[in-house]
């Protein structure tokens, strides 16, 4: 059986280098699969860091419970989960005050809100 060469040669499949964590050494031949996986996960941690602020910003800006649970895909229940558990800890981190805590608590907990 002879070897055969599978080298990718279009641009959407080059070896891509990457970034070497703490006591590994810097690997070239990453699979673009990889690297492209490799990047997905960075970006939906960003987006889960920036979720909470995101919506907190939302409803207190006047966008609906309803529009919110579109955009993400949530139930209400889901929601209320959410922000009940967001809301102290936006308010411990200085980014909400105490009233905003309140207001974005109790937009998520009216009996309307859905």
């Amino acid at each position: 059986m002879r070897h055969v060469d599978l080298r990718l040669t279009s641009q959407a499949h080059q070896v891509i280098p990457t970034q070497p964590g703490p006591g590994r050494r810097p690997s070239v031949n990453v699979h673009p699969a990889v690297a492209q996986l490799t990047e997905g996960v960075k970006l939906l941690k960003q987006i889960a860091a920036d979720r909470p602020a995101l919506v907190a910003a939302a409803l207190l800006g006047g966008a609906t419970v309803g529009q919110i649970m579109a955009v993400l895909g949530w139930s209400l229940a889901d929601l209320r989960m959410a922000v009940g558990r967001w809301a102290p800890e936006l308010r411990k981190a200085g980014q909400l005050t105490e009233d905003q805590c309140a207001a974005l608590l109790a937009i998520v907990y009216e009996p309307t809100s859905q």
